[in-house]
């Protein structure tokens, strides 16, 4: 068997030694955060935490602390983006109900706990569970056709075809279930809504700062959204998206995924 070249171990080395002082310095900066903040310096706190952020980082502490920051200086969209970030990785009912009361504050649409948000939460809270159950069945449904097939000499002839289908229906669903629930928030002064994906396509209305949407698609520099029963597009630049987060580090500390 080849041995490794001596190279390629130094540059894996190398590699994992940088991956470990960006943890350590993340988690200094977090601390330091941390601090700053249990002074009372909200801003200069806030201006630490989003330094994280913007390098895709997070702990749960920290988003509603970005949140309270933002609700005291009365930036409410704001505020509601940071909590939304907090619901879609950590649900919980106070924080629907948290951010239907700020949104009323402002007269702020698509926060309204209602049934659709109350399954939405069941959906975030139980997802892992629901991903693992759905995987279980798959792989007992193999089992059993092995097992026909090494016992009994035989496969029913549907089995293939419905083991095919589960397999799809699984994949499709670990890998792109979350985007069947995507919501956008709108976070600059307003977001134009054209009845097309097009600059020149008319204007069919407007969306204030703060709204959130269900978005249905995209098309290049578009989002697909729904205004008054019809589809219509919005610039993606007009908005962001909280999404759940793809991998841990260290110490509850996660990584998001932003489209902005």
């Amino acid at each position: 068997m080849q041995k490794p070249s001596p190279k390629y171990l130094t540059f894996l080395l190398f590699l994992i030694g940088i991956c470990h002082a960006i943890g350590q310095n993340l988690q200094q900066d977090l601390k330091k955060a941390d601090s700053i903040y249990s002074k009372k310096k909200y801003a200069e706190a806030y201006d630490a935490y989003f330094h994280i952020f913007k390098q895709g980082k997070y702990t749960p502490q920290m988003l509603l602390k970005m949140a309270y920051v933002k609700e005291g200086l009365d930036e409410i969209p704001e505020a509601l983006y940071f909590l939304n970030v907090y619901y879609v990785n950590f649900p919980g009912r106070n924080i629907l109900k948290k951010m239907e009361s700020l949104a009323e504050t402002k007269n702020i649409e698509g926060y309204e706990y209602n049934d659709l948000n109350y399954f939405l939460y069941l959906y975030y809270l139980y997802k892992a569970e629901i991903i693992t159950t759905l995987v279980g069945v798959l792989f007992l449904f193999f089992l059993a056709i092995v097992t026909n097939r090494v016992l009994f000499k035989r496969i029913p002839v549907t089995s293939p075809y419905l083991f095919l289908f589960l397999t799809a229906f699984v994949y499709l669903f670990v890998n792109y279930s979350d985007k069947a629930f995507y919501r956008g928030i709108v976070m600059n002064e307003k977001a134009v809504v054209m009845n097309e994906p097009s600059a020149g396509a008319n204007v069919v209305g407007i969306l204030p700062k703060g709204t959130r949407t269900h978005i249905w698609g995209d098309t290049d520099i578009w989002y697909k959204v729904r205004l008054n029963g019809h589809m219509a597009y919005v610039r993606k630049s007009n908005m962001s998206l909280p999404t759940t987060s793809d991998e841990a580090f260290q110490n509850n500390v996660f990584s998001i995924r932003k489209w902005l």
